[in-house]
This record gives structure tokens, C-alpha cells and sequence, in this order.
């Protein structure tokens, strides 16, 4: 499930540094933002505060501003407090920055006498400053608090207090001609306790002159994180220390819509966008639309959109992979909630076929907790668990995408699940299952096998060649899949490939049941009736059949499809005339009459086929064979077992109790004389074929014995044990 590594163009979750990568026409407002903000009395220090939530593009903002604040010479100093991890080393990095860009005006002063009125002043900046004589001990404090005092020459007496050393980087700023901007960033990404300790520093500096602090932030977050520091000023605290903000513009719909499509494209690469896709609109409007609101959305969900198309894209929907990428990266605890609730949310798991609902079953056993009513209020659950703005979106992801949102006549409706499957939607739980998992379940792997078997249906070779190429064991799946998912679309090309090759099958196929419990005999008829339904009405019907007669390989198979044949010839729409199967029956009763012990102990169903001359011409033909042979007695036996299961109402678990159909058996013997003399005889050598009942036929020993009694208690009266 992995695309060749084609190079895709997906643009990488940074801000925009130049105003070519500006799709949202931000330029003009920045521009307008820079030369306001110049124009603000800075000589008593200013804050100014670009508000926004996180990935709005408060970055990408500040970065088309800058062209101007070049061009009036101004000092732009950027100061990441993400960077740095504590609140000590926030204040302290910060002195070190802006020690750096302002420069070195005098010789230092001596550190021993200075690091007092420091320590002092530090101690009012922030707790962590006043452990300077710690970070003195580190190996690069000495160096970073050496760079910070280079800004004040020597004097030759030292400052009185910590206010001399303010005083005195007062003094140096008021000489500078043009401000010097501090962009402080990512404040968004902080800890709590370091975005309390940077509004600390920023209002205990802002007054320095020609200092202007440029902060980009989430004024709820910040707001949010001083609450239970400053309770009474939460709501006026960036306003109290800001002389001036803006808030980052909404991204036009338009726009943004556009950068959204654009995205998919571009994350699908060679693979065509769903948009023509009749629930695309919906789905789009009602899910994805909603979720994005910036153009960093737009990213992140075009780089998680490719990860999962290179995994999936040819076997889940790409409107569905859409939608539900969306709800993975933007609503991850409506994400969490979906594996839990896949059998509420998607259509029944049937394997195509098996024609009973699983609401019988259910009723059977008396799961209440699978009932209607506990669907409906699990569903109600998830969209109660995310608050009111989104609700909306969890009613329109169980609607557009689930059966949620299904009438009760689709969700009863037995051809529905296949729709869905055939289509690759995750309405379908084997699809949901399937996207998240990442790992296809068996009955997914048959459902794919047969869209294969599908393509190469009308060629014999192809078809033999593909459905042998898979495990036998799956022949069984496929079949049941290829005609749930298919059958509609059943042609007359397709008869003759698909009859002879599915109808050989049968002698390899494993899991030999009685011919009463035979789910492989059972795939196959069906996918043989709705073939040769394609052939009623065409004009060389009779040659085909035929045909397609005379390339069966087995008995079994022969009987099976004259048996369907028949069942399917009606006077309205006749497959062959009655004259045709006559003799295609009296062919085939010549055939069984004349094979020999080796070939029908190798049939799959050899009662089926034994029985089929005495059900023709209405009297048994089986006496005449000279056969006595135990291996085929047994082989009968096997072949007329029966099961009957009974159970508790409310319980799951069920009793089995196994028979044999003896009128089935009396029948092909002529009578239930001759059946006792084969059954005493197999009595007799059955020591003699057990290594070929478990080597040649798979049967366990224990099971074969079970038969044995089964047959002796039939004959009680007649044999000793």
C-alpha cells in the first residue's frame, strides 16, 4: 500500500519571511503597522502588541513589517523566549541579548564591585536574577554578566543602589537617535510560570527610552496563565502595559478555502481530488471547512492528509480519508472516541453471501447493548462530548460519513454494505476498520482479491491463474465477495471463464464438509446462478453450456451445475429445452455409472454424486457397481453427516449434536440391507484405511471414530461392537 516516492510539494509549517509568499495580502496592513508603530513617542519606552491565537500567522505578520523598519534604519533585535527553558534563564539570556545588540560603549566595570547593586536590581526584575551569585558559579555566567556591565563605563566610585544602574542604562538608550525594537515571540509556547516571569520583565523595562518591545501572543492564553498571579487585572493587564495593539486580520474564506484546496492537491500529488465526488461539497462544508482557520491549518493538515493517502489511497475513499483527517488532527478526542464505537458508526460487517442480519442474531442472543436505541444514544454521546462550536461538525461527520446518518431502509437494505464496500467507504466497518488500523482484516484482503478476480473475469487463463495464485484457504472469501460486490455487473462474456474455473475449484477447495454444511459449494452456486442468469436469452446458450460442461473436472462439479441449470429453467426464460437436459443428464449418469472406487473416493461430495442417477431415472444404479470398498463406505458416511446446534435464548453458547442422514445413504445402496453389509465390512478393515483417513483426507482419528459409532449405534441390534 506504498506510492512510489515521488516528490510532492508540500510547503513546511514556517512563517513567511517576504511579502512573494504573502497569499493572504497581509503586506499592505503590515506595512500600515510599521509606520504607525514608528510613529509612537518612544522616549519613555512603548509596548505594542500583536494578538492572535496560536498558528493565526502572528510571525508571518511581523516579517512583512520588517522591510519597512529596514528601511528607516531602526535596530530590530529579535528575542525568542522558547528557546531558553526556565525562568531564570529567560531574564538572564534576555540581558545577554540585548547587551550583545546594543554593543560595547566603555571598558567594563570591575565585576566584584558591581555584581552587588546587580543582584539588587535583580532581585526587583525577577526571583531568578537574584540568584546571580549561583549562576556566577556556571561556566559562561561570569561571561554573559561581564557582557551586560560592558554598557556602563567606569566610574570611580560605584553606584549607590540597583536605581544607579537603571539610571545609567537610561542614560545610554536616551543617546541612541532611533529606538531599538525587541520582537519577543512565541510566547504562545511557554509554560505558565515563564509567561508570568516575561510580562514581569517586560513591565518592569518598558520604560527604558527608545525601547520598543514588539510582543506577539495569544492574549486568551497569556491572559488565561496571569489570572492566578494578578486575578483583579486579568482582563486589563495587556492593556495596561501596551500603548498600542493589533490583532492578526482573519484570513479571507475565499482565500483560505482556495490555500485549502490547493493543499489537498498538492498532498495527493498524481492522484485526481475527490472534488467532483457527490458528498465532497457536504463533507467539505460541514467538516473540514470548519476546522481550518489559518494557513498553518492548511499546512498541517496537507502534510497529515499525504502520510495517510501514501498508506491508503487505493483502498479507503479519499473523501473519506479526507474528513476523517481533519477530525484526527483537529478534534484528536473525538479521534480517540472513534474505535470504540466502529460497530455503532459503520454498516454491519456481513460477509456477502450470508443472507442473515445481524440483528437476528443479536435478538437471538439477547445483546440489548446492541440494540437501536443503545446505538442512537452512543452517537448522542460523542456529539455531547465536544462543546457547542463543534457539535455541529461530530453530527455532520455521523451523517456524511457514517450510518449514522442513514435511513433505516439503507441500513436494512442487504445490498447497502456491499455498495459501500465495493466503493471503499468507511460507512463499510471492514474500510473503517482498515484506515484505523492500517492493517486489512482477512475478509478486506478477499474483497480486494476480488476486484481483481473481477478485472480478468471473462478471461479463463487470467481468472485460473489469479485465483490459484492465492491461498485456498481465501478461494472461499473471494468467491462470496467477488458476488456480493459484483454480481450486477455479471455479463454473458463473463459465464464460460467464471463457470468452468470457479466450478474446478471445488475438488481443491479445504474445510470438506458433509455436502450438507459445504459453505465453498455454497459460494460457488451462487456465483454460478447469477452467471449463468446472464445467459437467458442469448442465441448459442445451448453451445456454451455445453461447453462449459464438457471442461468440468469432477463429478461433483457436473452435478452441481446441472442441478442449478435445472433449478434456473423456467418456461419463461429457458436456459436449455427440456430434450437439451435430458441429455445432459443421461451423459453424466453414464459417466458416474461407469467410474471406478478411486475416482469417486476422491470426489468431494460422493453421495451427492452417487445419489444423483437414482434421483434421475428414479431408481438406485448404485447396487450395480462393484465397488466393496471401505474407504468409499467411509467417505459416504462423512459425506451424509449432520449437525444440529441448539442453544439457550439470552446465552451465546450452543450445543451440537451430530447425526448422520440415513435416507440418503439407504437410497444410494438400494436399501438399508445393502447399506449394512458396506458398513460392517468398513467396521471390519477400518484398522486397515485410518492412516488414509488421517493422512489423505485431514480428518482427525477421533472424529472418524465418532462416525464409526454413529454407525454401529444405527445397527445395534444387527452388529457387535
Amino acid at each position: 500500500m506504498t506510492k512510489e516516492n515521488t516528490p510532492i510539494s508540500l510547503p513546511p509549517d514556517n512563517p513567511i519571511s517576504s511579502s512573494k509568499d504573502d497569499v493572504l495580502g497581509w503586506e499592505s496592513t503590515a506595512t500600515t503597522f510599521a509606520h504607525r508603530t514608528l510613529m509612537l513617542d518612544a522616549t519613555r519606552g512603548l509596548v505594542v502588541g500583536v494578538f492572535g491565537p496560536w498558528g493565526s500567522g502572528k510571525t508571518s505578520f511581523i516579517n512583512l513589517a520588517r522591510p519597512e523598519f529596514k528601511q528607516e534604519g531602526i535596530t530590530v533585535l529579535d528575542f525568542n523566549p522558547w528557546l531558553f527553558s526556565g525562568a531564570d534563564q529567560l531574564v538572564y539570556r534576555f540581558f545577554v541579548e540585548l547587551s550583545a545588540e546594543m554593543g560595547e560603549t566603555e571598558e567594563a566595570l570591575d565585576l566584584e564591585k558591581i555584581r552587588g547593586y546587580f543582584q539588587k536590581y535583580g532581585g526587583v526584575l525577577s526571583p531568578a536574577i537574584a540568584a546571580t551569585s549561583t549562576l556566577a558559579g556556571s561556566p559562561d555566567a561570569g561571561i554573559a554578566i561581564s557582557s551586560f556591565l560592558k554598557l556602563f563605563p567606569k566610574k570611580n566610585k560605584e553606584p549607590a543602589s540597583a536605581i544607579a544602574v537603571r539610571n545609567k542604562l537610561t542614560e545610554i538608550l536616551e543617546k541612541r537617535n532611533k529606538p531599538i525594537i525587541v520582537v519577543i515571540d512565541d510566547v504562545d509556547r511557554l509554560p505558565i510560570d515563564e509567561i508570568r516571569e516575561l510580562f514581569k520583565l517586560i513591565r518592569l523595562t518598558a520604560s527604558f527610552p527608545n525601547l520598543i518591545y514588539i510582543v506577539a501572543c495569544d492574549r486568551v492564553r497569556v491572559e488565561a496563565a496571569l489570572e492566578e498571579d494578578m486575578p483583579r487585572v486579568r482582563g486589563n493587564y495587556l492593556e495596561k502595559i501596551s500603548q498600542w495593539s493589533i490583532n492578526i486580520p482573519i484570513a479571507p474564506h475565499e482565500q483560505l478555502r482556495s490555500e485549502l484546496l490547493g493543499g489537498i492537491k498538492n498532498a495527493l500529488g498524481d492522484i485526481k481530488p475527490p472534488l467532483d465526488h457527490k458528498d465532497w461539497p457536504d463533507i467539505e462544508a460541514e467538516i473540514i471547512r470548519p476546522l481550518i482557520r489559518n494557513i498553518r491549518d492548511v499546512r498541517r493538515y496537507s502534510m497529515a492528509v499525504r502520510g495517510t493517502v501514501d498508506d491508503l489511497s487505493s483502498m479507503v475513499a479519499l473523501v473519506d480519508i479526507l474528513a476523517l483527517e481533519a477530525i484526527r488532527l483537529f478534534m484528536p478526542g473525538v479521534f480517540e472516541k472513534l474505535p470504540h464505537l466502529v460497530e455503532d458508526l459503520a454498516a454491519l460487517p456481513i460477509l456477502e453471501g450470508y443472507r442473515q442480519r445481524r440483528e437476528d442474531i443479536l435478538e437471538q442472543i439477547g445483546d440489548a447493548n446492541n440494540s437501536e436505541e443503545a446505538r442512537r444514544s452512543s452517537l448522542e454521546d460523542l456529539v455531547e462530548s465536544v462543546g457547542l462550536e463543534h457539535q455541529k461538525i461530530v453530527r455532520a461527520l455521523i451523517g456524511r460519513l457514517f450510518s449514522g446518518g442513514r435511513s433505516q431502509h439503507e441500513r436494512e437494505d442487504q445490498e447497502w454494505p456491499s455498495k459501500q464496500l465495493r466503493n471503499n467507504r468507511v460507512v463499510h466497518s471492514n474500510i473503517f476498520r482498515l484506515y484505523l488500523t492500517r492493517v486489512a482484516d482477512s475478509e478486506l484482503v478477499a474483497s480486494n482479491s476480488a476486484r481483481n478476480a473481477f478485472d480478468c473475469l471473462h478471461d479463463h487463463h487470467a481468472l485460473q491463474k489469479f485465483i490459484r495464485s492465492n491461498d485456498p484457504e481465501t478461494w472461499e472469501k473471494i468467491i462470496f465477495s467477488l458476488w456480493g460486490m459484483f454480481r450486477h455487473d455479471f455479463s454473458s462474456n463473463h459465464a464460460e471463464s467464471g463457470l468452468v474455473v470457479f466450478w474446478n475449484l471445488l475438488p481443491d477447495m479445504p474445510n470438506k464438509d458433509s455436502m450438507f454444511a459445504d459453505e465453498s459449494v455454497r459460494a460457488i452456486r451462487i456465483v454460478s446462478e447469477s452467471l449463468l442468469k446472464t445467459l437467458v436469452g442469448t442465441d448459442s446458450k445451448s453451445d456454451l453450456i455445453d461447453n462449459i460442461f464438457r471442461q468440468l473436472q469432477s463429478y461433483s462439479s457436473k452435478v452441481g451445475l446441472i442441478k442449478q441449470i435445472i433449478k434456473l429453467n423456467t418456461k419463461k426464460e429457458p436456459l436449455l429445452s427440456d430434450d437439451e437436459i435430458t441429455i445432459l443428464k443421461m451423459r453424466l449418469n453414464n459417466q458416474i455409472l461407469s467410474a471406478n472406487t478411486d475416482e469417486l473416493v476422491k470426489e468431494r461430495h460422493p453421495a451427492q454424486v452417487l445419489i444423483f442417477p437414482a434421483q434421475c431415472a428414479n431408481v438406485s444404479k448404485y447396487a450395480q457397481i462393484s465397488h466393496d470398498s471401505p474407504r468409499l463406505t467411509f467417505t459416504l458416511l462423512w459425506d451424509c453427516q449432520t449437525e444440529s446446534s441448539t442453544g439457550e435464548l439470552g446465552t451465546r453458547s450452543t450445543e451440537t449434536e451430530r447425526g448422520i442422514h440415513w435416507d440418503t445413504l439407504i437410497s444410494i445402496h438400494g436399501g438399508e440391507r445393502m447399506l449394512r453389509v458396506r458398513i460392517e465390512s468398513l467396521i471390519e478393515n477400518f484398522n486397515m484405511i485410518e492412516p488414509w483417513i488421517v493422512s489423505e483426507l485431514g480428518i482427525q482419528f477421533s472424529d472418524a471414530q465418532l462416525l464409526l459409532q454413529l454407525a454401529k449405534n444405527k445397527f445395534s441390534n444387527r452388529i457387535l461392537n
